[in-house]
Order: structure tokens, then sequence, then C-alpha cells
């Protein structure tokens, strides 16, 4: 259980036993836990990822925005150098159809939350301290099963089949086939968990490198260790303290910015 938050009890922690390929125990833990936090922090809303949302999720979504800017200019072109319609009834089925994928696709990203974590860091003498937690619905905390609605799948899946077979069996072909889904075992998502790390200076003082890379756009500071790295995310008022102070950590520890 982590000394930084109290979170929900619904929310379990991962047993992590090493940060950077540095083995960790209970001992290293206790100890950053009981001394005075030199800086200290906590992001919310954190997100995670090398690039900005406002980036990020655009490029996730462009799968269908460029399907609709085919479909809108091929329109122009029909409608000013051929004289046609707008829209065909091809195209405004591609328009609704894509639509409502989009908006699906928004909803299920904002229910999912990709990459947003709710972390708190805390900074000692002896080391850094980490609890991260993935910020989502409280029912992604919880371990889920598909295994309840299989019954009612296959309860419905039983006369499609028997219906196309009488119709016409080609229609269990292609996209078709996706109604045998409802007799495959039942699928598991695990529950998303909190995790709590710990780095000890005087353990990554033992390698004979130790390179950070700066991201100011996104406050963001990669520490390299080891051949393996961790991402340390800062607010806009302890971004260049925090850089400060883990240059002065290791002798011979470089500092790079990252494009």
């Amino acid at each position: 259980m982590s000394h930084l938050i109290q979170r929900p009890e619904y929310i379990k922690y991962h047993e992590v036993t090493s940060t950077l390929g540095i083995k960790t125990t209970a001992d290293d833990f206790e100890k950053i836990e009981e001394e005075k936090a030199l800086i200290q922090w906590a992001l919310p809303h954190c997100f995670m990822n090398r690039r900005s949302p406002w980036v990020f999720f655009p490029l996730l979504l462009s799968v269908f925005w460029v399907p609709y800017f085919l479909v809108f200019f091929r329109a122009v072109y029909v409608n000013i150098f051929e004289g046609g319609e707008w829209f065909d009834s091809n195209d405004t089925i591609i328009l609704w159809g894509g639509g409502f994928v989009f908006v699906a696709c928004v909803v299920i990203l904002y229910l999912v939350r990709i990459d947003f974590y709710n972390v708190v860091y805390k900074i000692t003498e002896s080391g850094l301290l980490i609890d991260k937690v993935k910020s989502c619905p409280k029912f992604g905390y919880s371990r889920q099963s598909s295994e309840k609605f299989i019954p009612y799948m296959q309860l419905l899946a039983v006369p499609l089949i028997i219906l196309a077979i009488f119709v016409n069996p080609l229609l269990l072909a292609g996209a078709g086939a996706m109604v045998f889904y409802a007799f495959l075992p039942a699928q598991v998502t695990e529950a998303e968990k909190a995790q709590y790390h710990v780095i000890r200076w005087d353990k990554l003082r033992e390698f004979e490198k130790v390179e950070i890379t700066t991201q100011p756009k996104r406050f963001a500071i990669r520490l390299w260790a080891n051949k393996r790295f961790h991402d340390i995310y800062c607010s806009p008022e302890n971004y260049e303290e925090i850089i400060k102070f883990l240059l002065d950590i290791h002798p011979y520890v470089t500092c790079g910015e990252e494009l």
C-alpha cells in the first residue's frame, strides 16, 4: 500500500519488484517513506505519452477522418466539374456509417482514458517514490469477463445461423462469420492496478553512465540507466528544479533535449 496517497479500496496494487532493472525490496520503500520530502507533487490528470493528447488522439482517429475527406472532396469535384449531385446514396451511407463509428470510438476513448494517469511523486535525499494508476471508470479497476453474456449471445446466434443456412449459406462467410464468436471461450479483461515504484539514488550511482533527456513542451524527463528508462512528468513550476536535482545525483550524468 502506498504512503503517498490514499486511494479507494477497490484500487489494488501491482507488486513492483524492479525499476530501471534495479531490484527493489520493502526496505527501499520504507527508507524513503520515512524521509522528509525535498520535492513532492501530484498530477491528477497526467497524460503519460511523449506526444501531447492534442496530437495523439487526432492521429489515432485519423483512420476515420481520411475516408471522410475523400468522400467530401469527391462530392465537391462531381458537383463543380461534372454537374452531379453533392452526395449520392453510397456517399450518404459512408458518411452516416463513418460518423457513427467515429462517435463510438470517441466514447470508447473517453471510457478507456488511454495514457491518462493519476500520479504522485516524492523526491528525498535517498531516492524517488512514484505512485501511479490509470484513470478510468470504476468498473475498470475490477476483473471483467464476458462469461455472463455468452448464453444470451448464443441464444441470438443459433436462430441467425439456422436462418442463414436456409436462405443463403454464403451469408455466413466474411463478416457474417462473426456470429460464431458467440461460441468462443469467454474473454477476460484484467483489472487496472496501481503501481508503486522506488528509485534509490545510491543504487543509481552504481552505473557508469546515467542520462536524462528532456521534453520541455510536455514537462517530461526521461531517466536512462542500465539500458532502461523511466519517464518522470513534472509540473510547470518544478520542471527546471527537478532537472537540476537529477543532474546532481550522479557524477557522470548527461542531459539532452528531445525534439
